[in-house]
Formats: C-alpha cells, sequence, structure tokens
C-alpha cells in the first residue's frame, strides 16, 4: 500500500512539474508567415529559440543559432519572423531559415526543450546550454549578432484560448 501510494504521489508531482511546460509550444504559421511562439500558460516563461540555416552549396551546410527572446508573458503569442534584408544580403543569399526548437523556463527555473517533431523533455540545468547542438552541427556567431542586431522581426498577440484548463 505504501509504495502505491508512493508511486501515485511522485506521478502527481511529476503531472503538476510539466503542467506549465506542456502549455508551451511553436509551430510555422502560413497566414503570419512566420514561426509562433505560444505561452498558453498563466506564468511568464524565458524563452530561447533554435534556428537552423541551411546553405546546401557550402562546405559546411548545416548552421545553427539561439536568439534569446527573453521572457513572454502569460496567454501571449510570438511571431518571429526574419527581416528581408538580412536574407537579401550577399553573405547570406542561399540561405533557408526554419525553427527547430525552443527552449525555456518555467517558474521554478527548470529548462525544457520542445523539439521539431518530438515530445517535450525536461533538461538538466547544467546541461540547457547543450540543446543547440542538436539543431545543428554549427553554431553560427555572426549569425547570432545579426539576428539580435534587427535580423527579426518580433510582434506579440495575446491569446485568446489560455485558461486554467487548458
Amino acid at each position: 500500500m505504501a509504495e502505491d501510494q508512493l508511486s501515485s504521489s511522485n506521478e502527481d508531482r511529476r503531472a503538476a512539474e510539466r503542467e506549465q511546460a506542456s502549455r508551451v509550444d511553436f509551430w510555422y504559421d502560413e497566414k503570419e508567415n512566420s514561426t509562433l511562439i505560444a505561452n498558453r500558460s498563466l506564468s511568464s516563461v524565458r524563452i530561447q529559440v533554435g534556428f537552423r540555416l541551411d546553405l546546401p552549396n557550402s562546405r559546411y551546410p548545416e548552421h545553427g543559432t539561439i536568439l534569446e527572446l527573453g521572457s513572454v508573458p502569460p496567454c501571449t503569442g510570438v511571431h518571429v519572423e526574419i527581416n528581408e534584408k538580412l536574407l537579401s544580403s550577399g553573405e547570406m543569399k542561399g540561405y533557408s531559415f526554419a525553427v527547430r526548437g525552443i527552449a525555456f523556463t518555467d517558474t521554478a527555473g527548470i529548462w525544457w526543450v520542445r523539439r521539431e517533431y518530438e515530445s517535450l523533455s525536461k533538461v538538466d540545468s547544467r546541461e540547457h546550454g547543450k540543446w543547440w547542438r542538436e539543431i545543428a552541427t554549427r553554431r553560427s556567431i555572426i549569425l547570432e549578432e545579426k539576428l539580435i542586431n534587427g535580423g527579426y522581426h518580433r510582434k506579440e498577440k495575446t491569446l485568446n484560448d489560455c485558461s486554467v484548463y487548458g
């Protein structure tokens, strides 16, 4: 009996721990021609976005970079779109960009990662900085700087389908 109660208690704790994290997601919004990162939880989350860049005709065709999106308020969606000027500059011509994952912290400070086509996973806080390696094999610091310095647009909107009950 005691083992059953302990097991049930552990399951309840894990479910409660995932509750907020399960309400943070991302997808490509064709209507807005941008990636929508949605925080449907009732608390703010700090979000990092993992971009993958493909340049098919180069020696190193796959690059990744992380963009610190910062705090996203409760019940808020953030559209992230790459600036057309960045895509038309000489060194960026031919690149294709895609969001391949997001990492974020919940109110307890736990890091979570949601990758494209994969389920939500909890990440050891000492290891959260390494999650981008799974997005791409090489990190592009130059591109990261360009994104930070005006290479993307961010537009927030209130989400209507946000409540305690999902």
